[in-house]
This record gives C-alpha cells, sequence and structure tokens, in this order.
C-alpha cells in the first residue's frame, strides 16, 4: 500500500516496474509469494455472568478458538493456501463474564 500511488506515477512513463519482498536470511531474492487474502470471522455468542448465568450463555471465544484451530490444519504447501492467526479481540472487557462476541 505505501508503494501504489508512486508505482502509478511511474506506470506512465515505464513499461515495467518491479517490487521486491525483504531479501531471505541467507541474503538470496524472494522470486514468488502466495499472496494475501484478510478475512474477519465474527462469531456471536450470548454474554452472561460466569458464576450466576453460565448454563444459558455461549462462550463465543471458545467458538472461535475451536475453529481456528481446525484452520490451523490446512497445510502450508505451494500448492494450498497456509493460515496464520494475526489478530484476535474478544470480549468487551469485564471480568466475570462470559464472551458473547469475538
Amino acid at each position: 500500500p505505501g508503494f501504489t500511488s508512486a508505482l502509478l506515477k511511474l506506470g506512465d512513463t515505464t513499461r515495467f516496474a518491479l517490487g521486491f519482498e525483504p531479501a531471505l536470511a541467507d541474503g538470496s531474492v524472494v522470486h514468488s509469494r502466495q499472496g494475501n487474502l484478510w478475512y474477519r470471522i465474527e462469531v456471536l455468542g450470548k454474554s452472561g455472568h460466569a458464576g450466576r448465568a453460565y448454563r444459558e450463555s455461549v462462550n463465543a471465544a471458545h467458538d472461535l478458538c475451536i475453529k481456528l484451530l481446525e484452520l490451523q490444519k490446512i497445510p502450508g504447501k505451494s500448492s494450498t493456501p497456509t493460515v496464520n492467526l494475526g489478530s484476535l479481540q474478544a470480549g468487551e472487557g469485564k471480568y466475570n463474564v462470559v464472551c458473547g462476541r469475538a
């Protein structure tokens, strides 16, 4: 994203423009990559007091963790995508409350 405007300007006067990844640890050049996709996964549960209303509550964070563990089973080979969890937010910042959203 940081170079988009510069590359667009170059596109008016340049036939080819190359953008490189940082070198690998051994100094070799990265010559290909899989690409990126970002997904927002939202799980809704039912919040409630962890002691008094536990049986009526549905923990969204727990359910999301189960789903993410299944996604991590996708193998990381060149013919299939790899999955990486980058960020996770859950709950409402309250203690002793079952998480209703993750």
